[in-house]
């Protein structure tokens, strides 16, 4: 009875490992929303950036194996338009949204990414794929409402999913790499533009002042943990696909709702806690409903 049943499980657990990973992942991502609104305390927003991608380089680094150029090219162009165009119009664009409106704008990348899912990998996308994702929206459009919005504010945030959206292209063309080989380059090739940015957009920084006591546990955050889920998130677009994998960021903002109650005693809502489940079962009806 044991073995019958574990052999039924077992096919089931390879098919649909990654949801698990996938949530785990966007918790993740939705809590260091908490750790970025502590690291603005101390730095603006380019400089935090910046330092969170040169350090992860440094750390990095030491354990990369030796890969062909045109992996080392691919790897140019997911820093580029990960690190420095999703990241860069992201954090322009907090100077014309508020963060209600930011996390209602940030929708547009899960239907983005899997419409250039579409388009440049030929992924499918089924009408109960789009059925669940449209459920998933509404789940956040009623935790999060309607904000008013600015229009350059709206054209950087979709400029910012665009950018997502291929760097997800990107990393399902990438194929399979290790972990420190992944993160250790695409940080390193970005620091110099987020240098640049720093110097030109943010207000200057005098390192020497900053309060590293408290900023060091926000650094280890970024570094390690943020790195290696990136690294992960890689992986299992590389093995189940974008389309299958990026509706699961929409989580994100649950996430973020709960991490803001938790740490930052922001107030949960009757209305958020029905947005959060109807969000929660839109994912599972694009994940586990066959058309």
């Amino acid at each position: 009875m044991y073995n019958v049943s574990m052999n039924k499980l077992t096919p089931w657990l390879k098919q649909y490992w990654f949801v698990p990973v996938a949530i785990f992942i966007s918790a993740i991502w939705g809590g260091s929303w908490v750790v970025h609104k502590l690291a603005a305390e101390q730095l603006p927003a380019f400089h935090i950036v910046f330092l969170r991608f040169f350090a992860t380089a440094l750390v990095f680094l030491p354990f990369v194996k030796k890969v062909k150029k045109e992996v080392l090219i691919n790897l140019f162009q997911i820093a580029l338009v990960l690190n420095v165009f999703h990241m860069g119009f992201n954090q322009v664009s907090m100077y014309f949204l508020g963060a209600s409106a930011a996390g209602v704008l940030q929708l547009m990348t899960t239907p983005i990414t899997m419409l250039l899912a579409l388009v440049l990998l030929r992924e499918k996308i089924t009408r109960i794929q789009m059925l669940g994702i449209t459920i998933a929206i509404i789940g956040i459009l009623i935790i999060r409402g309607l904000p008013e919005i600015n229009g350059i504010g709206v054209a950087l945030m979709l400029g910012s999913a665009i950018a997502w959206g291929l760097a997800q292209i990107k990393q399902k063309q990438l194929g399979k790499i290790d972990l420190p080989t992944f993160t250790a380059y695409t940080c390193l090739f970005s620091v110099p533009f987020l240098a640049v940015c720093a110097l030109c957009l943010d207000t200057p920084v005098d390192y020497a002042n900053i309060d590293w006591m408290a900023y060091s546990p926000i650094l280890l955050f970024q570094v390690v943990i943020l790195a290696a889920a990136l690294a992960i998130w890689q992986k299992m677009n590389a093995v189940f696909g974008v389309n299958k994998i990026a509706p699961f960021v929409l989580l994100n903002s649950i996430f973020a709702m709960i991490a803001g109650a938790l740490f930052l005693n922001e107030n949960i809502s009757i209305i958020m806690i029905i947005g959060a489940l109807i969000t929660i079962s839109g994912l599972a009806i694009s994940t586990f409903v066959k058309k």
